[in-house]
C-alpha cells in the first residue's frame, strides 16, 4: 500500500522534474458526446474544453511569451464565457438568475445566452453566460477572456461590441456599452481550480474531502497548487509548510516545466476529486442538482476536448499523462503489458466512472464513494511512475537533462 507521504513526493517529483534536477440546452437529450468512451448524462463540453487553455497557455510558453501564457492561467481563455455588460439606464425590476438574453451578434445574426446571477431592480451591470452546445467542435460561439491579448480570440458568436441593445426575457430591452475583448470573460480557469479549493474542498458542505485533507495538511495551504504554478511563472520560490521548490535560478525550460506539471498534476489532478466528491455529497444527501452532473464533469476535467470521443487523441490532461506513463513501464493495454495505446490506468479509471454513473443513477451512494476510492488510488500511479522514471534519468549524468 502507498503511504500518503510517498504519493505526495511522487506529485512534488513529477510536477517539474527538472527544478528537482537541475445554447446551454436546457431540455435533456437522449445522449451527449462521448468523452473517450464515456457517455455523460449531462451537457458538460464547456467543461471538457478547458484543456484548450492548457494548450493555450503551453502554445505561449514555447514562443517565450510568458505575459500572454501567464494571462491565460489566471484569466482564462475557453471555458465558461461570459458577458459583463453595464447598462445606460438601471434594471426597472428584478432579473433571476437563468434568464435568457439575447442581441445582435458580432459576425451577425444573434447572440444568446442567460444570466449567471440574479440582479436587483436599478441594478446597472448583468453577468451573462453564452449557450453552450452538444457538439464538442462548436461548443460556444464566443471565445475571448486572455485570447485578445493573443489575437487569437473568436468574436463571431459575441455580443457585438460597442453600444448596443439585448432583450432579457421578461424583462424588456436595454442598451449597453461593453469592450468585445476585455468584457467578454472566461468563469472557469485554470487558476481558479485551486485558487478557491479552501471553500470547495476545506470548509463546504460534505467537506472536507479525505483526499484533499491530506494535501492541505502536507503544504500547509488549500492553494498549494496556484502557488507553486505563481511562483513558476514569476521565478520565485514557493512558501509552503512541506514540497517547496525555488524557481529564483531556474532555467526557462525548468519553470515551463513547473508551469506545466503544476496545472494539471496538481490543480485539475485536485479538481477531478473535488467534482467526485461533490456528486457522493450529492447522492447522500438526496440533492436536487442532477444525478450525474459533477461526476459527468469530473470526466471531463480528466479527459478534455482533444482526447475525441474515443479517447485516441493527443489530449493535454490527466488522460494523456497516464497514457505517456504508460509507454515507458510497459503498462499500456488492458491488462497492462503492452508499451502502447492506452494505459491499463485508464482502462480501470474508466471502468470505475461508468460503474460511479451507474451506481449514481440507481442511488447506491456508498458504492459510489467506492468508485470514488479506487480513481483515486489508480490516478496516483502516473504520478509515481513519473517520479521513477525522472529519478532514474536523473541518476545518470549521460542522460540527465532539464527536459526527457
Amino acid at each position: 500500500m502507498v503511504s500518503f507521504k510517498s504519493a505526495t513526493m511522487a506529485l512534488i517529483c513529477v510536477v517539474a522534474p527538472s527544478v528537482f534536477a537541475a445554447d446551454s440546452t436546457r431540455a435533456r437529450r437522449l445522449s451527449y458526446p462521448l468523452i473517450a468512451g464515456y457517455e455523460p448524462q449531462n451537457l458538460v463540453t464547456d467543461h471538457n474544453a478547458l484543456d484548450l487553455d492548457v494548450a493555450a497557455m503551453e502554445k505561449q510558453l514555447k514562443k517565450g511569451a510568458w505575459s500572454e501564457a501567464h494571462h491565460i492561467y489566471k484569466d482564462g481563455a475557453y471555458s465558461k464565457m461570459y458577458a459583463d455588460f453595464i447598462f445606460a439606464e438601471p434594471l426597472q425590476k428584478a432579473v433571476p438568475a437563468d434568464t435568457k438574453v439575447e442581441g445582435k451578434a458580432e459576425g451577425g445574426g444573434t447572440a444568446k445566452g442567460r444570466t449567471i446571477y440574479a440582479a436587483s431592480a436599478n441594478d446597472t451591470s448583468l453577468e451573462v453566460q453564452y449557450n453552450v452546445h452538444d457538439v464538442q467542435d462548436s461548443y460556444v460561439d464566443c471565445q475571448v477572456g486572455a485570447l485578445w491579448r493573443t489575437h487569437e480570440a473568436n468574436l463571431s458568436g459575441c455580443f457585438k461590441q460597442g453600444n448596443g441593445t439585448i432583450k432579457i426575457d421578461g424583462v424588456g430591452k436595454f442598451n449597453y456599452t461593453y469592450d468585445i475583448h476585455r468584457d467578454n470573460r472566461a468563469g472557469r480557469t485554470l487558476a481558479i481550480l485551486s485558487k478557491t479549493a479552501e471553500q470547495d474542498m476545506l470548509k463546504c458542505a460534505g467537506c472536507p474531502d479525505a483526499t484533499f485533507e491530506k494535501f492541505y495538511q502536507y503544504y500547509g495551504q488549500p492553494d498549494y497548487g496556484h502557488q507553486w504554478v505563481t511562483a513558476a511563472f514569476d521565478g520565485t520560490a514557493t512558501s509552503l509548510k512541506n514540497g517547496n521548490v525555488d524557481f529564483t535560478k531556474a532555467s526557462n525550460i525548468s519553470r515551463i516545466e513547473g508551469v506545466q506539471k503544476g496545472v494539471v498534476n496538481l490543480n485539475i489532478w485536485m479538481a477531478v476529486i473535488r467534482k467526485m466528491n461533490d456528486a457522493v455529497y450529492a447522492c447522500e444527501t438526496n440533492s436536487s442538482k442532477l444525478k450525474t452532473m459533477d461526476w459527468d464533469e469530473a470526466v471531463a476535467f480528466y479527459t478534455g476536448s482533444k482526447e475525441g470521443s474515443d479517447g485516441k487523441g493527443q489530449g493535454a490532461l490527466l488522460h494523456q499523462l497516464a497514457d505517456e506513463r504508460c509507454m515507458n513501464f510497459n503498462t499500456c493495454g488492458a491488462d497492462g503489458n503492452e508499451v502502447t495505446g492506452t494505459s491499463k490506468v485508464n482502462h480501470e479509471i474508466f471502468q470505475q466512472l461508468k460503474l460511479g454513473q451507474r451506481n449514481l443513477l440507481a442511488g447506491n451512494c456508498a458504492e459510489v464513494r467506492a468508485n470514488k476510492e479506487l480513481i483515486e488510488s489508480r490516478m496516483l500511479i502516473p504520478m509515481i511512475q513519473g517520479t521513477l522514471r525522472y529519478a532514474h534519468i536523473q541518476s545518470n549524468p549521460a542522460t540527465a537533462s532539464e527536459k526527457t
